[in-house]
């Protein structure tokens, strides 16, 4: 027989949401598959899930976290997601011709839920773009291309991009 801890050190979203689940499962077996003829009222509340504050790091401290970053591609697609507020799927599927310049805009095609949406360019950001894509010249459509050329990279290779002692490349 596998032993159980008595208690569990689990974090109080999970904990409430492994609550909620037990509760969508119970109410489930009761009212659907023993059709006992209970409501609502036959069932605890759910917890509420405590909001917490996003961690805000100071300029000193981002500065910090995109020197270690190693590899200017992986720096780049990191620091497009900071600084125009994109998931790293939407920053690794930009094409060249999704940046307006003009406008200053990134155009994401395929956000979340496939909706085309527009992100402000921050002139410190174009200029960002701008020196990787003179450092790397990426070839074909995509602004950072896979190892070929005419794919975009996968998330994965920049979600899971190595930190290091690397030097700062766009300081």
């Amino acid at each position: 027989m596998r032993k159980t801890p008595v208690s569990r050190s689990a974090p109080v979203s999970q904990a409430t949401n492994d609550g909620s689940n037990f509760l969508a499962s119970a109410k489930f077996l009761y009212t659907v598959t023993l059709e006992m003829p209970w409501s609502n009222e036959h069932f605890p509340k759910r917890l509420p899930v405590p909001l917490k504050a996003p961690t805000i790091l100071s300029p000193k401290e981002v500065n910090t976290f995109f020197t270690a970053v190693a590899g200017v591609k992986h720096r780049a697609v990191l620091m497009v997601c900071y600084g125009a507020g994109l998931r790293i799927g939407e920053a690794v599927a930009l094409k060249i011709a999704d940046i307006d310049s003009q406008r200053m805009v990134l155009r994401i095609e395929n956000g979340k839920g496939g909706d085309e949406r527009f992100a402000l360019l921050s002139p410190r950001l174009l200029a960002v773009l701008r020196t990787y894509f003179r450092i790397l010249r990426p070839v074909g459509d995509y602004l950072f291309p896979s190892w070929r050329a005419s794919r975009e990279s996968r998330w994965r290779s920049a979600r899971w991009c190595r930190c290091g002692d690397g030097p700062a490349v766009f300081g």
